[in-house]
């Protein structure tokens, strides 16, 4: 999994973007298995980017709510290559910004 340091400027675009058909935000303690089946809906539509981390404390407004640590996100990372292995068609990143 690569991981990327994106500058404060593009985290605050990324939290600016509202859900719908190709992004999607979900809490870090979202189940993994249920992760699973927004990967899977994404998969069989368009695609899009589903980030991690993001949590909604009011509607529509969005905060970066991420991991302390990349292997703090491993058990989701490892239940999604299992079902969608990291390829041409899947990529998992992990971002951190200051």
């Amino acid at each position: 999994m690569e991981n990327v340091q994106i500058p404060a400027s593009q985290a605050k675009l990324i939290l600016s973007l509202h859900e719908d058909y190709y992004v999607d935000f979900k809490d870090k303690r979202v189940d993994p298995s249920k992760l699973s089946r927004w990967v899977s809906a994404f998969a069989n539509s368009s695609g899009g980017d589903i980030y991690v981390g993001i949590s909604e404390p009011n509607p529509g407004r969005f905060v970066w709510n991420g991991f302390e640590r990349v292997e703090d996100c491993n058990s989701h990372v490892s239940t999604l290559q299992s079902l969608f292995p990291q390829g041409d068609d899947y990529r998992y990143i992990s971002l951190t910004s200051a």
